[in-house]
């Protein structure tokens, strides 16, 4: 049994030696290592850099008013409580209530009703784009900074990539109460 136990003893000793022995020898290697050059910086390429989209798009691109109003009625359908409710066929029923744009960007879109343009990412990503207003007394479910809980607006205009069908934006008319 003490044969076993000195056995060990020897062992663990070696073992600690060895480990010591490594860590001396990795110390002097490390200390007499000259530091690197610093990694140069890549050159900036000249003109404006190709821009990809990064967003999936759709297998068709919503180019009709009919597909375009579709994407709208899902959208609408989790965001707005309407007095007087719409539906695909309000277009040809009540003309004036529902009205459609295209423009073929984002920017040029927003440019046009006075907004600052956008950048050339989210124009690459969103395509051509629908601007799809609809007249009438309507509550908005969505969050915002303050309590809209009981506020009817004048409408609500909604921009929906033709690209992708995501939901750009979502503006809501003149608030009522």
């Amino acid at each position: 049994m003490k044969q076993r136990g000195w056995f060990s003893v020897a062992l663990i000793a070696i073992t600690i030696l060895i480990a010591m022995l490594i860590m001396i020898d990795n110390q002097s290697v490390f200390a007499n290592q000259k530091p690197l050059p610093p990694t140069i910086a890549p050159t900036a390429t000249p003109g404006n850099p190709l821009q990809l989209p990064t967003s999936v798009p759709l297998a068709q691109p919503l180019t009709t008013k009919e597909q375009g109003l579709e994407q709208v009625l899902y959208y609408d359908a989790s965001i707005a409580v309407w007095s007087r409710p719409w539906s695909k066929e309000t277009m040809t029923l009540e003309p004036d209530r529902i009205t459609m744009e295209t423009y073929p960007s984002l920017s040029a879109e927003s440019v046009a009703h006075g907004f600052k343009g956008e950048s050339p990412e989210v124009d690459v990503n969103s395509g051509p784009v629908w601007i799809v207003t609809i007249k009438g007394d309507v509550h908005l479910a969505m969050i915002t900074p303050y309590d809209s809980s009981n506020v009817i607006y004048d409408g609500v205009t909604y921009v929906i990539s033709q690209r992708t069908g995501n939901l750009l934006e979502v503006r809501s008319g003149v608030p009522k109460q």
